[in-house]
C-alpha cells in the first residue's frame, strides 16, 4: 500500500475508497420557496415577481388616487367573482391608512350598486 509522509506519521491511503473526500451534509440547506413565480429577467435572477392578483391591486390603487372610475370598472367588470374579492381586499388593505381614496372607493362601489339595481 502507498504511504504518505507527513511531519512525521505515516497516513494509510486506500485505493479507489473515496468517501474520505466526499462531504457528509448532515443538515442540507433549506431553500425558501415563494407563491410566486421567479424570472431571470432584469429585476433579479430568483427575485420573486408580483402575481396577477398583486398586479390588479397595485392598478386599484393607483385609479382610486387618480380618481378614474373608469379604469376600475375594467378590473372589476372583466373578472370572476373569487378573483374580484381578493383584488378588492387587496385595495382595501392597501388604502387602510388612506381614508380619502378608501372613501373615494366606497362611494364608487355605492355607485355601482345603485347603477345595477336600477
Amino acid at each position: 500500500m502507498p504511504t504518505i509522509e507527513v511531519s512525521s506519521k505515516k497516513l494509510k491511503t486506500v485505493e479507489g475508497d473515496r468517501s474520505a473526500f466526499t462531504p457528509k451534509i448532515s443538515n442540507p440547506a433549506k431553500i425558501r420557496v415563494f407563491n410566486t413565480p421567479t424570472t431571470m429577467s432584469g429585476k433579479g435572477f430568483g427575485q420573486p415577481q408580483p402575481t396577477k392578483i398583486d398586479k390588479l391591486v397595485e392598478s386599484a390603487v393607483r385609479y382610486c388616487h387618480k380618481r378614474q372610475p373608469e379604469a376600475l370598472d375594467k378590473i372589476f367588470d372583466n373578472l370572476p367573482v373569487k378573483l374580484n374579492q381578493q383584488v378588492l381586499d387587496g385595495t382595501v388593505a392597501a388604502l387602510k391608512k388612506d381614508i380619502d381614496s378608501l372613501s373615494w372607493l366606497c362611494g364608487y362601489f355605492a355607485s355601482e350598486i345603485v347603477r345595477f339595481v336600477d
